[in-house]
């Protein structure tokens, strides 16, 4: 279900994946990175307290279990993306149970789960290296 969500200081954030839990809760599928608030940044697979305010609404009352993920953030051109080299990426990301999303047009935010042994430092130079050397082509 998508959700626009209202903070207490009255910013909105919309659409906001969730997957409904019951009791008010609602584990988020995808994070919410405010402009300022950084108490307001909600991870992939955070559990939250929303009180509806209508099917399209939620109140954001707090964070009830952060994510068990280990979430970075990376500078990334954005048609880094539309590489094979970054699709090779985000496929070994993903066999790990992994994540990823692209915030503001050029920030990457890995998600890796718990006790992976998924290498991000050399996935993302490995990544770095092809697009470097097909550009130079």
């Amino acid at each position: 279900m998508e959700l626009k969500i209202i903070f207490p200081d009255g910013s909105e954030y919309e659409p906001l994946e969730l997957t409904p839990l019951g009791d008010n809760l609602y584990r988020v599928e995808a994070s919410i990175v405010p402009m300022v608030e950084p108490e307001q940044f909600i991870r992939y697979q955070d559990v939250v307290e929303l009180e509806l305010k209508s099917e399209r609404e939620g109140l954001f009352r707090r964070i009830v279990q952060p994510s068990p993920y280990q979430t970075s953030m990376h500078a990334i051109r954005p048609v880094v993306t539309c590489t094979f080299a970054f699709e090779l990426f985000s496929h070994r990301l993903l066999q790990t149970g992994g994540h990823w999303e692209l915030v503001f047009g050029g920030l990457l935010m890995v998600h890796l789960k718990p006790g992976t042994d998924f290498d991000l430092d050399k996935e993302l130079d490995q990544m770095s290296r092809s697009v470097t050397s097909a550009s130079a082509l």
